[in-house]
């Protein structure tokens, strides 16, 4: 349990509202700016002013600290970091993309290091004084107690185990588990 969760009003296992945009890649213009911010605004005068809202942050941005800037200036109260990487594969079979929707998320391992990256940069803004003080939701490639450590390092109040669960539903507990060991 990290103090910061708790001082901005969220609590362990606490359900709430993520916001994000897909697969659209909010681009660091004025335009993506404006869009971001507005889908943020829009959700917070939707649900109850008690009710959190984490905006959850692609990593496919040319600065993640302007994107954070931008949602919490926008009214989340947390940053979610990050959302899979855009990718696509191409079937050399047929010369033509092998998703349906043509591009798709990565993630796994993979993106652990971009994860890092980003909450590195965005917990170095809050510390300069450069963004506001808020939660932030480590996401990416966690398998194993260490792995959740090294995104709590980089800055994470809390971490979320996603695509281990696929082949492995009681993978969360044992990176707990993994965790309590490391520290």
């Amino acid at each position: 349990q990290h103090p910061g969760l708790r001082r901005h009003g969220l609590e362990p296992g606490q359900r709430v509202d993520t916001v994000h945009a897909g697969h659209v890649v909010v681009q660091q213009d004025q335009v993506g700016l404006g869009r971001g911010g507005a889908l943020v605004r829009l959700v917070r005068d939707k649900r109850p002013a008690a009710t959190p809202i984490l905006a959850e942050l692609t990593p496919d941005v040319t600065d993640i600290v302007t994107i954070a800037d931008a949602a919490l200036g926008a009214g989340a109260d947390g940053l979610t970091m990050i959302n899979t990487l855009l990718g696509m594969v191409i079937d050399t079979d047929l010369l033509r993309p092998q998703l349906a929707g043509v591009t798709g998320g990565l993630s796994g391992p993979a993106v652990r290091p971009v994860a890092v990256r980003a909450l590195w940069q965005v917990t170095a803004a809050m510390r300069d004084g450069r963004l506001p003080t808020a939660p932030l939701i480590g996401v990416g490639g966690v398998r194993t107690g260490r792995d959740a450590l090294e995104l709590v390092a980089a800055g994470a109040s809390a971490v979320q185990v996603g695509t281990a669960t696929f082949n492995d539903p009681s993978r969360p507990s044992r990176v707990v588990d993994e965790l309590e060991a490391e520290v």
